[in-house]
């Protein structure tokens, strides 16, 4: 008669073959993901598609890094490869939804072609309809009211805030950028004067804070650094090394928050606007003490839901009272009795 433990072993060994065959029935030739066999996951496949030094920048790493719990984000590289290879990737990729990063022109064609895959188009203004297209882009007046707001606050009396535009903007586009920045000046209590200057020139500069819009010539950064002039960077690409920064927006930021907007907008199954606006969150350097950190955020939030106008105090500096109804820090000068 057989012992109990030879028959324990026997039994062992026959479940363990009954195992291994399960795997490889389940996996034919190729390796199985154990965590991908729970039913209860249901997968969504992304496709990141663009440059190098945007699916390889740390902000943007840290945003797949921390993709939602069934979302798997896929990137591929625009660099060194041929628009019908490109093309082609896309075309066999299973994704269920396509993030194209400052897309180029045959890329963007590919909504029209694709019409069941949803395209998140991120960066520049994109002008591209239909109905699986969503164009996420920041917002100039929000960027231009933030801008005011953190210059109002840096400023002291009888100073001013002067906008230096870099050369490929526009010159129609800026009168709603100087109104933005006034009213954001306004909402931090500074009825100091804004100006739009084309170029400082080597006349004597007014004192106060500079608002860099865009990438200004090299010339301008010198003649700022050597008058020692605080600085407000609006995505430029200038050399600021060795200036007095008080803080800064970057394509950076855009990019890696519309990633952040569209990976949440998938996971919760979000249906935006055709063109949805980037939540703006400038990297502070130094802010003024009765700001804080925390009066800007809250600032920024405003502007990302609407809360406020960018141009919501053109005319006027608010009330104490009204500062106070919309969270806004208020100088520890002002007579609160008076508000």
């Amino acid at each position: 008669m057989m012992g109990s433990g030879f028959m324990h072993r026997r039994l062992r060994t026959v479940l363990s073959f009954f195992s291994i065959v399960f795997v490889f029935f389940l996996a034919g030739c190729g390796f199985v993901n154990v965590a991908n066999l729970t039913p209860t996951v249901k997968k969504t496949y992304v496709l990141l598609v663009g440059a190098d030094k945007w699916l390889k920048n740390v902000q943007v790493e840290n945003q797949m890094a921390d993709s939602p719990q069934g979302m798997s984000v896929i990137p591929l590289a625009t660099d060194g490869l041929a628009t019908t290879a490109l093309l082609k990737q896309i075309n066999h990729s299973t994704a269920n939804v396509v993030i194209l990063v400052q897309p180029s022109t045959a890329l963007m064609q590919l909504p029209a072609s694709h019409p069941n895959i949803h395209f998140y188009l991120i960066g520049n203004s994109l002008k591209i309809t239909g109905k699986n297209v969503t164009v996420l882009t920041e917002n100039d007046q929000q960027l231009a009211s933030i801008a005011g707001y953190i210059g109002g606050g840096s400023v002291t009396q009888g100073q001013t805030i002067s906008i230096l535009s870099g050369p490929s903007v526009p010159p129609a586009a800026m009168t709603s950028v100087v109104d933005a920045v006034y009213s954001g000046s306004h909402a931090a209590f500074s009825a100091n004067p804004v100006q739009w200057v084309s170029q400082p020139g080597n006349t004597t500069l007014a004192q106060g804070v500079w608002v860099l819009w865009g990438t200004v010539p090299a010339n301008d950064i010198v003649t700022l650094a050597a008058a020692k002039q605080k600085v407000i960077a609006v995505n430029s690409s200038n050399n600021l090394t060795g200036m007095s920064v008080v803080a800064s927006y970057s394509p950076t930021s855009s990019i890696s928050g519309g990633i952040q907007t569209a990976l949440n907008a998938i996971y919760h199954q979000l249906a935006l606007p055709k063109v949805w606006n980037v939540p703006a969150h400038y990297q502070l350097n130094t802010v003024s003490s009765w700001q804080q950190p925390s009066g800007v955020t809250n600032y920024e939030q405003m502007m990302t839901a609407g809360t406020l106008s960018p141009t919501g105090f053109l005319q006027n500096v608010p009330s104490v009272k009204t500062a106070q109804s919309l969270h806004l820090p208020v100088p520890p000068t002002l007579n609160i009795a008076k508000g």
